[in-house]
């Protein structure tokens, strides 16, 4: 499995402060033996499936990122209209 993807999630849990969800992915690179692309069915040689993995993992040392205020999004709807 080639890893194309991860994300780090807090897990949230005061009792665990410095415990986080990784999650890990992989896409199947369109190999399958039953495809269709812009309408056009295909077969290739396996058929391969997406993965996530997900590992709760302790990262005692670990930052987040913090938001400084000074962004754009003051309404923080995350649209960058900056509506109140």
């Amino acid at each position: 499995m080639r890893n194309e993807s991860l994300a780090i999630v807090p897990v949230f849990d005061p009792r665990a402060p410095h415990d986080y969800f990784l999650f890990l992915g992989s896409d199947n690179d369109f190999i399958t033996i039953h495809g269709s692309m812009v309408g056009s069915p295909y077969t290739d040689k396996a058929d391969v499936d997406s993965l996530v993995l997900v590992y709760c993992v302790t990262l005692p040392t670990y930052v987040p990122p913090h938001r400084d205020g000074n962004d754009d999004d003051q309404d923080q709807d995350h649209d960058g209209s900056g509506d109140r």
